[in-house]
Parts: structure tokens; C-alpha cells; sequence
């Protein structure tokens, strides 16, 4: 990961199957962190049927907290991106977003939801935020594997 970014730096993220941010305290709870789930196919499955991949309903977020590295004095909006890319590589779908970097705020949360994941084979799976730098290009700014196993049983564990 090449992180030629000026602006923040990652301190954690991490996938979870959900979250929720205390608008008193502003405090994060993190339920279920993910590094690995086994999902169960009903029936055998040829592994062609995924060549192009089958979305599993499975809500999943991905949680980071950024710091940033400039003074902070002036509000930021950039472009961000959040990929899923499956054991290969391949993109599985990019989410764009504008991420706003608030004026006197050091710190930021980035929490991006999914309604399901698409799978085109068992294998690690990364989940990649990137920001536009100012030559326009997207840069990865931090990852998180998941590990996603497959069965014949009908069950997600």
C-alpha cells in the first residue's frame, strides 16, 4: 500500500456486520467485526456459476477512523472510493463518495454499508478506501481482508 497522501492517515478500520455511533458521546459500537465467514450454498454449485459472480445478501460495514495530518484549519471534500476487490483482484463494484473533512477536526470516521457482497470464488477478499489525489488519480489510503469460505450447507456463520 502506497500511501503518498498529505492529508489523513488511517489509525484502524476493520468490516463488521454493523455499527452504531452514540450522537451524545459520539462514540462508536462495533458488533460482530468480521475476519472470516463461511457462507452456505444450498445444493451443489458448479464453480462456473460464479465466474461472474453471485451477490450474497449479507449486510456488512466497513469502519475506519482517520487522523489528519495537515493543520486542519480549513473544511476538505474529496473524492473518495470504496472497492471490493475478490482473491484475484478483480473489482467486485466501486462505491464514489465525497468525503468532507470538517474545519478544527482532527479526527474522522469513514463507515461505508453494504446490503451484500458479491462472490466469485472462496478466498480473501479486500476491502479498498482510496481518495483522489491531486494529479486525479485514486489512492489507496487503507485495506481490510475478509476471509470468505464456502459450503454446501445452507447457513451463514
Amino acid at each position: 500500500m502506497k500511501n503518498e497522501n498529505k492529508i489523513i492517515k488511517p489509525v484502524w478500520a476493520l468490516v463488521c456486520a454493523s455499527s452504531s455511533i452514540d450522537q451524545r458521546t459520539n462514540t462508536v459500537s462495533v458488533f460482530n467485526a468480521l475476519e472470516e465467514v463461511t457462507v452456505g450454498i444450498n445444493g451443489p454449485t458448479p464453480a462456473n456459476v460464479f465466474k461472474s459472480g453471485v451477490v450474497i445478501p449479507m449486510p456488512l460495514e466497513f469502519i475506519a477512523l482517520f487522523v489528519r495530518i495537515d493543520d486542519y484549519t480549513k473544511e476538505i471534500i474529496c473524492d473518495a472510493a470504496m472497492d471490493v476487490l475478490d482473491p484475484f483482484g478483480i473489482s467486485m463494484g466501486m462505491q464514489n463518495f465525497p468525503l468532507k473533512l470538517e474545519k478544527d477536526k482532527k479526527r474522522m470516521r469513514v463507515n461505508v454499508k453494504f446490503g451484500g457482497v458479491k462472490v466469485t470464488s472462496p478466498g480473501e477478499y479486500n476491502f479498498k478506501l482510496s481518495i483522489k489525489n491531486k494529479d486525479g488519480k485514486f489512492e489507496e489510503i487503507t485495506s481490510v481482508p475478509l476471509e470468505i469460505k464456502l459450503t454446501d450447507e445452507p447457513v451463514i456463520k
